[in-house]
């Protein structure tokens, strides 16, 4: 619909001689369909001297009838035929569209107006990449403006940095691997974990191995080479890694009377896919909350980007079986923000105390 109105004021009487309001003084109003042709009978004119239509582009009635046919400066324009009648001399660029196409072909979003590419209105001020652009935008420009609305809304629902980083490598990086800093590392308050880990799979990968090393030679240390050793981990922050890998290189040496004691010394790193994806887990896993499996449901259904690789660099740590977790934990947090990790974590750290329950682990014998 458009309606013109021009710059009179008509007053309207309150019954005391005052005026109650004014009235805009409407010369025309015309319902259009979205190409631009004129729907019949839906036209007010109280002037026949107001010569432009659609687009408030001025219309060539003698050509084709009141409405038939507009110039837009570049082109002439047929609303009824909804395209115009010569190439536009931009086709070069917009290959993917006829080079007869009007607002690129997208009359309820777009706008056009001068014949040339289709322009979206947003009503408000936009900038791509910190330039701003106005209120009137090319389409491709328009399309950027609203990518980066919606990478904005999701990085809006955390108040932690680190989540907010992998959301802008997965829309931005194209799917280039991300490695975390130790500062990044500790800042992800993964639930403190040792060797023997923290899930009912970790607990009893951990018992099988000492039960292999056979202790038949008393009097001499028993040594263990861990390589591709892993447990599992869970991060204490939403939107950053969840459930994921540590992997454990190292020596694990028992005491040569008890195969109780032990020490580990050896390096951990970090491992994990940011893709949006739900790996099946079995009941000795690590869980999600279901708000968390909703969360990455919408991630991936709505969020543009690329899955990508999340490493960490090799972390020296010590453990006793004295100990509950890696030496490196002793001085992280544990704090939630909106995350839950697992089914073994009865509550989420209260006042920076570390409420892990560590029954599982200590009572499981190798």
């Amino acid at each position: 619909m458009l309606a013109t109105i021009n710059d009179k004021k008509l007053a309207t009487d309150d019954g005391n001689g005052e005026v109650a309001y004014y009235e805009a003084d409407v010369v025309t109003a015309s319902d259009y369909y979205p190409f631009g042709m004129i729907m019949p009978g839906r036209k007010y004119a109280a002037s026949e001297l107001y010569r432009y239509g659609f687009n408030g582009k001025e219309n060539d009635n003698e050509v084709k009838g009141e409405g038939g046919q507009q110039d837009y400066g570049m082109r002439i324009y047929d609303p009824r035929l909804g395209k115009f009648l010569s190439v536009d001399p931009l086709t070069k660029s917009y290959s993917m569209l006829t080079p007869y196409q009007f607002a690129s072909n997208s009359p309820i979003a777009s706008i056009d107006l001068d014949g040339l590419e289709g322009l979206v209105a947003t009503g408000m001020p936009s900038s791509i990449d910190g330039r701003p652009t106005g209120m009137v935008l090319t389409v491709n420009e328009a399309t950027k403006v609203n990518r980066n609305a919606v990478i904005f809304a999701f990085k809006s629902i955390f108040s932690e940095e680190l989540p907010k980083k992998f959301i802008d490598h997965y829309a931005n990086a194209n799917g280039a691997p991300y490695k975390l800093t130790l500062d990044e590392v500790k800042s992800l308050n993964v639930v403190k974990v040792g060797i023997m880990g923290m899930t009912e799979t970790d607990v009893n990968k951990f018992a099988e191995l000492t039960k292999r090393v056979g202790f038949r030679d008393k009097g001499k240390k028993h040594i263990i080479n861990l390589n591709n050793y892993s447990i599992q981990g869970g991060s204490m922050i939403g939107g950053t890694l969840g459930r994921f890998t540590i992997e454990l290189e190292g020596v694990l040496t028992y005491d040569k009377d008890d195969k109780t004691k032990w020490i580990f010394e050896g390096k951990m790193r970090y491992f994990d896919k940011y893709d949006f994806e739900t790996d099946p887990v079995s009941n000795r896993d690590l869980q999600r909350s279901d708000w968390g499996d909703f969360q990455t449901g919408v991630g991936k259904k709505y969020l543009p980007g690329t899955g990508f690789r999340v490493t960490s660099d090799w972390i020296e740590i010590k453990q006793t079986n004295a100990d509950l977790y890696f030496d490196f934990y002793k001085n992280t947090s544990m704090e939630s923000k909106q995350n839950r990790v697992s089914n073994e974590i009865e509550k989420t750290t209260e006042n920076g105390k570390d409420n892990v329950d560590h029954s599982v682990i200590k009572e499981a014998k190798p």
